[in-house]
């Protein structure tokens, strides 16, 4: 490839840059770009000299918290820029990362006027040990620190990934000091937890990999190193980020446009492919249509850069639980203040299920709150039954279980049905009143089924005779529980077949105890998902058309017509006292609302189905619900165990054809743990 001068290619794009809005290409991005922020600090000096090459700026996420995880963001600039930080892909990549919870450290680094190479991963090494250095200051987290960049800014992301833990090394004839003594905290690690390259120049040996913009004699690299590659190829490989990868290094993703004329995208496939054979933890997103920056910051991109991360920091320390082995781990913890209801404030957004949540460390606590809300405002109590109060056998293929509470005692029964497949311990699938996803799935697979019969805890059907509240089996265990509506009362049932379960063990009952899965349609897929949501020890959840009061949020389905909203729904299921308490314009004061009932099946999986219809589902409200609750699983860098599915043209609990991929896959996950 050919090299022109980089002052016409930087002509270029600042011209092409000035005619962008705001957070739309890559380096180069206007500077006036207003970001929401609980603090944040200009001009701070990383290096303890006065040199405006040696700032950076500080940004912090607008919800307040006592210490946020750090990435530093490097402008592009071909190395040609020391004062960009202002410009630092501000409306889109920065953005992005304060949203998602992130502290962000915008620095400049010496150009390549200022000083050759090493100098500017020198300046970025400072950067990186200031942040841990600072940390009480600033509220850094730095249990996670990760890099970022565009263009160049990607090559030294990309670098500081790859040397992390490397102070010096030889690369061919060169010997190289990667870490510099830039700074007050020579003390302190310059490793990172993981890095983004967007659109990185990688292998500085290998520019002519593509078609690019055709240049003259002097590129920037040249420039950088004050050198040419064919007279000193190793100063070329010392300054490649490909050299230095190894299989300890920290993951990495890439993203690179497929029609980038400046940076060729070759570059970000070899780096991919390098990192892949060392071993390395790696995702890369090559944009079809993608430029030098334009094209690229997509929010499908941004938010593969957020989850990516978020996986990363999920497992840093262990890997975040598929399945518990008991019924509630939050079980004795604080409950929230429960104020009456015309004390609670007026709350018109969805409720942040994420609130005092800094990582997965405080999720516990948080499911136990919503859980604890949901019970006193919503639903009743689902009171904890002690182990000695379970009696468990077989008959047959017939599991039967007694739960005695005080002189009163209730019998479950329910047929296991063992797969013609496979061997035991066996999946389990349990129906709630019924499982409607098609027999073909489970019988071409190792998963055993059975069918929680709901009416023998609380025996209320919208069709046919039943009990009214305070006559169910349930309420001869519980007399003082008699308000409880029946899901409730349903949840506490079905936990009552896996406290039966677990007390035989898989040599007795031939069930896998660590994959258990739930699934319901229509009212029953409201059930399910209650079940699933209050028992720990499900691993999958699947709500089938599980309408109002199930995923759907009850404040977007209130201005709704035709739909199953909190005034609409059937109140045998709640308790009487949401309507009284919530109904009409009052719902804005509900603590909490359907998504976080959602969220409480975090860390497990859960997959929501729906079909639109039937506009009594209320799919509308319940695709926000999902997609509000979704930001829980993709906190935790889990995002692959929660989905949904809103297929029209079919029946009502009638799965279509189009929706079984989506269901086989996650049965095959998390009930199989299968992983392709």
């Amino acid at each position: 490839m050919k090299k022109v001068l980089f002052s016409t290619m930087m002509l270029c794009m600042a011209s092409f840059a000035m005619a962008q809005p705001a957070g739309g290409f890559g380096g180069f991005q206007m500077p006036e770009v207003k970001l929401e922020t609980s603090q944040q600090w200009k001009d701070v000096n990383y290096a303890g000299d006065d040199q405006a090459y040696h700032t950076c700026d500080i940004y912090l996420p607008k919800q307040e918290k006592e210490a946020y995880p750090v990435v530093i963001h490097i402008y592009g600039s071909a190395w040609f820029s020391n004062s960009s930080k202002g410009m630092a892909d501000l409306g889109t990549i920065v953005k992005a990362l304060l949203e998602a919870g992130y502290a962000v450290v915008c620095p400049n680094h010496r150009s390549s006027m200022d000083a050759k190479w090493p100098a500017q991963i020198h300046d970025i090494k400072a950067v990186i040990r200031f942040v841990r250095g600072e940390a009480k200051t600033y509220k850094f987290d730095t249990s996670f620190i990760a890099t970022s960049g565009f263009s160049s800014g990607g090559h030294l992301s990309s670098t500081a990934a790859t040397t992390s833990g490397t102070k010096q090394t030889k690369v061919g004839t060169v010997d190289i000091d990667l870490e510099g003594s830039v700074g007050n905290y020579l003390n302190e690690s310059s490793a990172v937890n993981a890095a983004c390259d967007w659109s990185g120049p990688i292998d500085l040996t290998n520019m002519d990999c593509g078609e690019s913009m055709k240049m003259g004699e002097n590129s920037p690299e040249d420039v950088l190193l004050n050198s040419k590659l064919a007279k000193e190829p190793d100063k070329y490989l010392s300054l490649s980020a490909t050299t230095y990868v190894d299989k300890n290094d920290p993951p990495v993703i890439i993203f690179h446009g497929e029609k980038d004329n400046v940076v060729p995208c070759c570059q970000g496939k070899e780096f991919f492919e390098t990192l892949k054979a060392a071993g390395v933890k790696t995702e890369a997103t090559f944009v079809p249509e993608g430029g030098h920056g334009m094209g690229m910051y997509a929010e499908e991109n941004l938010q593969k850069m957020v989850n990516f991360l978020n996986a990363v920091r999920a497992q840093e320390g262990s890997d975040v639980p598929f399945v518990y082995s008991q019924e509630d781990t939050g079980a004795g913890l604080a409950l929230p203040e429960m104020p009456a209801a015309s004390e609670l404030p007026v709350i018109k957004d969805l409720p942040d299920p994420l609130k005092g949540v800094n990582d997965f460390s405080d999720w516990q606590q948080r499911r136990h709150e919503i859980g604890a809300l949901i019970q006193h405002y919503g639903i009743g109590e689902k009171p904890a039954v002690k182990k000695e109060q379970v009696k468990a056998r077989m008959e047959g293929d017939t599991l039967i279980v007694d739960v005695t509470v005080g002189d009163e005692t209730l019998t479950l029964r329910s047929e296991i049905r063992y797969p013609k497949t496979g061997e035991a311990p066996y999946a389990l699938m349990i129906g709630s009143s019924g499982i409607a996803l098609p027999k073909q799935i489970f019988e071409d697979r190792p998963i055993a089924t059975m069918v929680f019969r709901e009416k023998q805890v609380n025996d209320y059907g919208q069709w046919g005779p039943h009990h009214e509240r305070g006559e169910h089996n349930f309420d001869r265990l519980y007399p003082q529980l008699k308000d409880n509506g029946a899901y409730s009362e349903w949840a506490w049932g079905f936990s009552r077949l896996i406290d039966g379960l677990q007390q035989l063990g898989p040599e007795v009952t031939k069930i896998d105890l660590k994959h258990i899965g739930v699934t319901g349609c229509s009212y029953a897929g409201k059930m399910a998902l209650y079940c699933g949501a209050f028992d720990e020890r499900v691993a999958l959840t699947i709500a089938q058309e599980p309408g109002g009061g199930g995923a759907a949020a009850w404040r977007i389905s209130h201005p709704q017509d035709s739909v199953e909203n909190l005034d609409k729904t059937d109140y045998h299921w709640f308790l009487e006292s949401q309507l009284t308490n919530f109904g009409g314009d009052k719902v804005y004061k509900l603590p909490y609302d359907q998504h976080e009932l959602c969220a409480m099946v975090c860390p497990r999986a859960l997959l929501l189905l729906g079909n639109p219809d039937y506009k009594w589902l209320a799919d509308e409200a319940m695709l926000v619900s999902a997609q509000a609750a979704k930001k829980v699983w993709e906190r935790f860098g889990i995002a692959d165990r929660m989905d949904w599915s809103i297929v029209a043209n079919h029946p009502h609990c009638q799965l279509p054809e189009s929706q079984w991929p989506i269901v086989e896959l996650y049965i095959d996950r998390f009930l199989l743990s299968k992983q392709e």
